[in-house]
């Protein structure tokens, strides 16, 4: 083998390599954003139950963090020239219909709001959150 074949052979390995990384950075960055839309989504309907509460008041502040969250996301795909990948945009479906989906679940009460509502959707969101921050630390 010639130095120049060895040579080529090793920029493709290193575009390969480089490719996947890539790839996987995608994944991982469309999987953040999906977890925070499926969490927003989320919180947003347990502060419609819960509006003039302490749990209101705090369900407003985590929305906030959650979209400066998003935002850091977004601002890293635009760094690394990265756009939202086919994938991620189902992934980001699937957790908004996840949420609405989850509001069929029956809580002593058919039509109405209620006490064990509202522990579900808290027990969810923690779920959630304990996901997302998950995501985080395994970078």
């Amino acid at each position: 083998m010639s130095v120049l074949s060895s040579e080529i052979d090793e920029t493709l390995f290193l575009k390969a390599s480089s490719a996947m990384q890539e790839k996987r950075m995608r994944i991982y960055l469309d999987d953040h954003l999906s977890m925070i839309v499926g969490e927003m989504e989320l919180i947003e309907r347990c502060h419609n139950s819960n509006r003039n509460s302490e749990l209101g008041f705090f369900l407003i502040q985590l929305l906030s963090d959650l979209r400066v969250q998003k935002e850091i996301v977004e601002k890293v795909f635009h760094c690394l020239d990265f756009e939202v990948s086919i994938q991620g945009q189902l992934k980001q479906g699937a957790a908004w219909l996840a949420e609405k989906i989850g509001r069929f679940k029956l809580n002593d009460s058919l039509l109405e709001y209620s006490d064990l509502s509202r522990v579900v959707e808290l027990e969810a969101l923690l779920a959630v959150t304990q996901e997302r921050i998950a995501l985080w630390v395994t970078a």
